[in-house]
């Protein structure tokens, strides 16, 4: 009998967005992600450069920062012992990175140091979202949960409104070398290579220097992930030397401070946190609200979208851990450990810091979840992979991309018309800066003046922060 070959199955007919990239093969692939982070920069920038474009001043604060600014280029730049601001004999104890940066973009480019103080927040704030992607791609376990939560984390409002303000450029900074530094640790943790060991000594000490708050926030989440990933000999030796690098590597600024001021200003500093370690009842409380309300704000106008995905995909991760032995290494149950206890160790700034983890527990639910239960929903064949469609994944972002577009401009433009805190965005009125221009060409130095601004919230009161300045 003879035998006639089998013709090859024919290979499975990709439609849409996949079919394309399967035509271009393996490289269109593999840039994916790089071109998504790239997009969701271009996107998140476009976010917030709708408020820098708006406003002719920096917004909200930085009074205190832009005289400081001054007093460094005074002092040639030497760390002065005390700031000017205000002539009441504040200790200058900043972290003063940005401080450096802003007063060399000042003196060594046509930037005047108003302008600096509005766009150094922005760029750094934009390249943060691609420091994220790194960190995304790294810890998460798909492509679709990469892109998800890099777009996530470029347009949930929380990663930019305190950072893109005037005293951002220090707030900013401070995240941005975080989240790189976080990125360096889970790699020096997951694989055996000491350049990883020397670029998260060199990123977590650019934290500290930036912003000392921050650093605390990548010092217990360096901590959490050692838990998670590090629990080995050398994941204990690095760790050691990660914290001693850091130390040595900042040094010279606490040396400084400490020489002139003791530990007084770092003391006072600490005394404003809300933890569990407080000996404030109230923070306490403040602490409880808000792992009640699951995690806080993220400011988002009209609805939680993003919050509600993080959540969803925190239960779904620890159902997962709980239910399953699967060894893959992804970040479960990681994330929402980390969310939870960013809230209880650091409540003061937390719905800043919460937005990293919370971003990526929105891609893994949408990849891990969304995605799943839509496909069998609409009964598409059971493919591998094949709710990875890119076509899902477009929907998704431009839907962020609509909402949280008119939401920027909205607040930018009208500053009134949308809720949460976008319309915290706004700058000292023109008026204003005209009155403190007269005040200062008009009265004798030394003057006296009570500020009375009507603000009850002492964090937007823009009117009182700046006079001292202008």
């Amino acid at each position: 009998m003879v035998q006639t070959a089998r013709p090859p199955a024919p290979a499975p007919v990709l439609s849409g967005i996949p079919g394309i990239l399967a035509s271009l093969g393996p490289p269109a692939v593999r840039y994916a992600v790089p071109l998504a982070v790239a997009v969701a920069m271009i996107l998140g920038g476009g976010v917030r450069a709708a408020h820098i474009v708006a406003a002719g001043f920096p917004l909200n604060d930085g009074g205190l920062f832009f005289t400081m600014v001054r007093d460094l280029q005074h002092a040639h730049y030497s760390l002065p012992a005390y700031t000017t601001y205000n002539n009441a004999g504040i200790p200058y104890s900043y972290a003063p990175i940005a401080f450096y940066i802003a007063a060399a973009l000042n003196d060594f480019t046509p930037l005047g140091l108003a302008d600096v103080f509005r766009v150094l927040p922005l760029v750094v704030t934009t390249l943060t979202i691609g420091a994220f992607g790194l960190l995304a791609r790294a810890m998460l376990p798909s492509r679709t949960a990469v892109i998800v939560a890099t777009f996530a984390f470029a347009f949930m409002p929380r990663t930019f409104i305190w950072l893109l303000m005037g005293g951002g450029i220090t707030r900013s900074l401070g995240l941005l070398f975080a989240v790189l530094a976080l990125h360096q640790i889970y790699l020096m943790y997951t694989r055996d290579d000491l350049a990883h060991v020397y670029l998260a000594v060199l990123c977590g000490g650019l934290t500290i220097l930036s912003h000392l708050e921050t650093g605390k926030f990548l010092a217990y989440s360096g901590m959490i992930f050692f838990l998670f990933y590090g629990r080995s000999r050398k994941g204990f030796a690095d760790s050691l030397l990660v914290a001693a690098g850091i130390a040595l590597f900042t040094a010279p600024w606490w040396f400084a401070v400490i020489g002139n001021h003791g530990l007084a200003p770092y003391l006072a500093a600490n005394a404003t946190e809300v933890s569990v370690f407080s000996a404030d009842d109230g923070a306490r409380q403040t602490i409880l609200e808000t792992l009640k309300l699951l995690g806080g704000t993220t400011s988002e106008p009209w609805f939680p979208v993003l919050a509600r995905l993080a959540l969803l995909g925190a239960v779904s991760t620890l159902v997962q851990t709980f239910t399953t032995l699967i060894g893959r290494r992804i970040a479960v149950p990681l994330l929402p450990a980390w969310w939870a206890a960013i809230i209880i160790l650091d409540n003061r700034a937390a719905a800043t810091y919460d937005t990293v983890p919370m971003a990526l527990l929105a891609g893994v639910a949408v990849s891990e979840v969304l995605l799943p239960v839509f496909v069998r929903t609409a009964g598409a064949a059971p493919a591998p992979r094949r709710w990875l469609d890119p076509l899902r994944i477009g929907a998704f972002v431009g839907l962020l991309t609509l909402v949280f577009g008119y939401a920027a401009v909205a607040a930018a433009t009208t500053r009134q018309d949308v809720p949460g805190e976008l319309p915290a965005l706004d700058s000292l009125a023109p008026t204003d800066r005209a009155a403190m221009t007269w005040v200062r060409t008009n009265t004798t130095p030394g003057s006296l003046f009570a500020v009375v601004s009507g603000r009850d919230d002492w964090t937007t009161d823009r009117v009182s922060e700046w006079f001292p300045t202008l």
